[in-house]
């Protein structure tokens, strides 16, 4: 029996597959052992297509899983949960095996030129270099994966539409909030904040003034605009303005503290508002496309364990 000589871990962590794999696999399953080997060597967990799956393969795994049950209690693990924590890394390697072995058969063009192009790319970013029957698998593996739209899928516009109506009701603002523009200055320097004011009487925009006047170095080159503020995010006496006033209204100067303010609200959105949809569609994105990801994986690998011939053996053991 030929042992495993190559680790799948990097390989499809890296191909991005959603589910935690740390897993090895041969090309053939006849070899003789030797003395390196560790006595787990001989106890043979699963094979998947003939490909067999060792004990020894699985232990730092299984044990880096029963540590993570073990800081749950403080009592010794029972041998039910041990069992558990032995068949979720042996699906996880079974599931590693099945896809390695299903992307062999997928074609790829140009390996030697995608194999040189890898290597290159390893050594700008200083990463270990693989063999190259390692690199050619992972070349496969990625072309595989992104032939059956497993690496990045993304949902449609109905999609997010949908999901946002459904969801309606949860994207909707707990508090008062108002999107407010603001020129400040510090107590030092009124004679700046009255010249804004006299400016913005005579009709020149809010965003030319903020550039010009404001002394907010994190608001002035965005016009001034602090985005959507809640309240005792700002003193006092700013948000008993910004809070009241109409919107697109220019503030009298409000002194605070800190200084000389003048602002305007673009928008005012009380709460119980919901949050537009333009608003929250990228959000959604992303959240959907991580659920349409691991829908996808789950069933591309149901269809490849129906198609596939696996044994399990000594698990209790």
């Amino acid at each position: 029996m030929k042992l495993y000589k190559k680790t799948l871990a990097t390989t499809l962590i890296i191909a991005s597959t959603a589910f935690s794999i740390q897993s090895t696999a041969s090309t053939s399953n006849t070899n003789t052992q030797t003395k390196e080997q560790p006595p787990s060597s001989k106890i043979m967990l699963a094979k998947v297509n003939d490909h067999p799956i060792y004990l020894y393969q699985l232990e730092s795994q299984i044990q880096a899983e029963l540590k993570k049950y073990q800081k749950l209690t403080s009592k010794k693990l029972s041998s039910e949960l041990k069992s558990r924590a032995r068949t979720k890394i042996l699906q996880q390697y079974i599931n590693a095996e099945l896809i390695l072995q299903d992307s062999q058969k997928h074609p790829v063009n140009n390996i030697e030129e995608k194999v040189t192009q890898y290597i290159e790319k390893a050594k700008e970013n200083n990463l270990p270099i693989k063999d190259e029957t390692s690199i050619k698998r992972q070349i496969h593996i990625n072309e595989y994966l992104k032939a059956h739209d497993l690496t990045s899928p993304q949902p449609s516009e109905a999609d997010i539409k949908a999901f946002y109506e459904q969801g309606k009701k949860q994207f909707i603002s707990t508090e008062d909030k108002v999107h407010v523009q603001h020129i400040f200055v510090t107590k030092e320097n009124k004679e700046q904040i009255n010249k804004a004011k006299k400016l913005l009487e005579n009709g020149q925009s809010f965003e030319n003034v903020a550039k010009e006047y404001s002394e907010d170095e994190n608001t002035k080159e965005k016009s001034g605009d602090l985005g959507f503020i809640i309240k005792d995010y700002m003193p006092k006496e700013f948000e008993n303005i910004a809070f009241t006033i109409q919107k697109a209204t220019l503030s009298d100067i409000i002194e605070t503290e800190e200084g000389y303010h003048i602002l305007k609200v673009l928008e005012a959105k009380p709460a119980g508002t919901p949050i537009p949809y333009e608003k929250m569609k990228d959000f959604l994105a992303r959240g959907l496309a991580s659920k349409i990801k691991e829908e996808k994986i789950k069933a591309h690998l149901k269809k490849l364990q129906n198609n596939a011939k696996i044994e399990i053996f000594n698990l209790q053991k």
